[in-house]
């Protein structure tokens, strides 16, 4: 399962950032896939027929386009589980994918084009340098790098630019993880997890969440021995009651926009609580004193462990 925290990092922009040559020169098409078959489709947590009758897979997991297969008349028909339906106004965030390996750009690119969760808007090549991608049309770019590869540099040089970024990558490690999360990008995931949750890893991203693979939470956050609710406690004592507040309501999986309407205060003044905090919890971004919020939460530790006396 995909952990997810809030925190934006930026206003997402649609103004050009740089010259963009044309795209038939630089870019592949977005690839093309058989159309979708039309009809409604049925998304749930499991098969809404008998075992092995379920219908063809889709992003959320098995699904079927047709009604449940129902047995003897006094057998009751399996309940149907259906996803919740976006906003009809709701427009799926813009994606661009960029990657060096054409068939790993093939295979990417499908994914993201058959899901309606994100908008594939084009495809690059990673060996061109960013200001050659069309990112004013993307609301997140998503960078994929193979063994040897390391694209932290141009998701920095993308961030520069008011763009979100999101790593697909391959053999990480603590160092490299903790350059990419300090470049602001929007997220680190392992390629072999990408394959079956890029869509909803690019959605989260792209409206300002930060995303972790699972398998690279262990790199960076120790875990907690058994008795660290009263460690965390010890740690959490030297913020304001509306700092442990922020950074509970984040994580708890809002975002600052949320948190600051929830509070009733603008969006700068949750950034200043979240910055004070840093500082005060001895962290080095924003996604490590959520993280550690979220543990002396699953620690249980409440508020009420924490008051000092201070305001």
């Amino acid at each position: 399962m995909t952990r997810i925290t809030s925190h934006p990092q930026r206003e997402t922009g649609a103004s050009a950032r740089g010259a963009v040559l044309p795209a038939a020169a630089l870019l592949d098409r977005p690839p093309r896939l058989p159309p979708r078959p039309a009809g409604p489709v049925v998304k749930g947590a499991g098969p809404v027929g008998p075992a092995g009758a379920a219908g063809a897979a889709t992003k959320g997991g098995p699904a079927t386009t047709g009604p449940a297969t129902v047995g003897p008349a006094t057998a009751p028909a399996p309940a149907q589980v259906f996803a919740p339906a976006a906003p009809p106004s709701a427009e799926p965030p813009r994606v661009l994918l960029v990657d060096g390996d054409p068939v790993s750009r093939q295979v990417f690119g499908g994914t993201l084009h058959a899901d309606d969760q994100v908008s594939l808007v084009a495809t690059g090549d990673s060996r061109r340098p960013p200001a050659e991608w069309p990112l004013h049309r993307a609301d997140l770019t998503i960078l994929v790098s193979g063994p040897l590869e390391n694209h932290v540099l141009k998701a920095q040089d993308v961030n520069r630019r008011g763009g979100r970024t999101l790593l697909v990558g391959v053999d990480w490690s603590k160092h490299r993880l903790d350059a990419a999360l300090a470049s602001g990008t929007s997220g680190c995931l392992s390629k072999d997890w990408a394959l079956s949750h890029l869509p909803q890893a690019a959605a989260a991203a792209a409206t300002g969440h930060i995303v972790l693979s699972p398998d690279l939470v262990g790199l960076c956050v120790a875990m907690q021995p058994a008795d660290a609710g009263r460690d965390l406690a010890v740690r959490l004592r030297c913020l304001t009651r509306r700092e442990r507040e922020v950074l509970t309501l984040l994580a708890e999986g809002m975002s600052t926009g949320e948190v600051s309407d929830c509070l009733v205060v603008s969006p700068a003044t949750i950034k200043s609580h979240v910055s004070h905090a840093l500082t005060k919890l001895c962290v080095r971004n924003r996604l490590e004193a959520v993280l550690l919020m979220q543990a002396a939460l699953g620690c249980g530790v409440q508020h009420g462990e924490l008051r000092p006396g201070e305001i």
